[in-house]
């Protein structure tokens, strides 16, 4: 899905079944990767109330527990992280 967007990876090494996910720091960050590019500025404003639309879409949003052994393996230059799990543990979602 990446390459059909032209966002190619650098070869990590890694089997191809190893868990990986994206993620953010904050749950708000990570809702820009739901939004329309033009709401980016609004919702990188902290001081910003968000919408009822964005508050549904922060609902959607869950957060993972990273454990030591992870690796970020890529930065997207934007606060979004792609994060491997080497040894095949599980990512663990928990809703908030």
């Amino acid at each position: 899905m990446e390459e059909e967007r032209g966002n190619l990876f650098p070869c990590f090494n890694y089997p191809d079944d190893t868990p990986a996910i994206w993620v953010c720091r904050t749950r708000r960050k990570a809702l820009r990767y739901l939004a329309l590019a033009e709401s980016w500025e609004h919702l990188d404003d902290e001081t910003q109330p968000l919408t009822k639309e964005e508050e549904e879409m922060l609902d959607e949003i869950t957060e993972v527990k990273l454990l030591p052994t992870d690796k970020i393996v890529h930065d997207d230059g934007d606060e979004g992280y792609l994060v491997i799990r080497p040894n095949k543990a599980k990512l663990q979602r928990r809703k908030r």
